[in-house]
């Protein structure tokens, strides 16, 4: 009731329009913040809460991706940004948790997006003539850090590797197809370096392992 007297109000001097109303993109706004403020600040809340405050904002998300202004999911992706983060302090996450779980669903969801659409394609349908998948254009906020400052070489491997591929999927943008090969390069660089180091590690692990051995059958005899 309070959102149709507020529509009334907001535009009651202007034309009908055949797309959505501004008004209702402002409040899907509102909605997706007030939802993942009930997240982020009331621990209370159970798992079901979580999730269903987790589908608002997805379905706000996919609404707003497909509508004509670009400005509106960029904000419904600046809300979620410190989901991981908070998640991850509710639940008591460890580290490997934590990195398994963001890695792992950046990958999904990036694999059945770019599956799909093109991170940033051309459209009259949108404002700016661009359409822009926001969230996994500022996913690069976590997954930089992330593989910076882990202690463990698996996971800086696993994040730099889905750095190597967050610039790969600008490479479909004609335009930007030279700016994505060169920032994949330069993340080959880390990646090669970390590869080997886990080779080595384990190849370590495994002469230790077999001279331990060794020196056990000998103490056998």
């Amino acid at each position: 009731m309070a959102g149709l007297a507020g529509r009334e109000r907001f535009c009651k001097n202007e034309p009908e329009e055949k797309e959505r109303h501004i008004y209702w993109d402002i409040m899907g706004c509102v909605l997706t913040g007030i939802a993942m403020g009930k997240v982020y600040g009331n621990y209370r809340l159970n798992v079901l809460g979580v999730l269903l405050c987790l589908v608002v904002a997805a379905g706000f998300y996919g609404m707003f991706y497909w509508g004509k202004r670009m400005w509106t999911h960029l904000a419904v992706s600046v809300i979620l940004l410190p989901l991981p983060f908070v998640m991850a302090h509710r639940y008591q996450w460890s580290s490997e948790m934590m990195y398994g779980i963001v890695g792992g669903s950046l990958l999904v969801t990036g694999v059945l997006a770019r599956s799909r659409y093109k991170i940033v394609e051309k459209t009259l349908e949108t404002e700016g003539i661009w359409r822009v998948d926001w969230y996994h254009v500022l996913s690069v906020i976590w997954l930089a850090p992330m593989a910076v400052l882990s202690d463990d070489s698996y996971c800086r491997f696993g994040y730099w590797m889905l750095l190597f591929l967050y610039f790969l999927q600008y490479k479909a943008v004609k335009k930007w197809s030279g700016v994505a090969k060169t920032g994949a390069g330069l993340m080959q660089t880390p990646l090669s370096h970390h590869g080997r180091y886990i080779y080595r590690k384990r190849k370590q692990a495994a002469l230790s392992h077999q001279s331990i051995t060794s020196r056990g059958g000998a103490w056998a005899r």
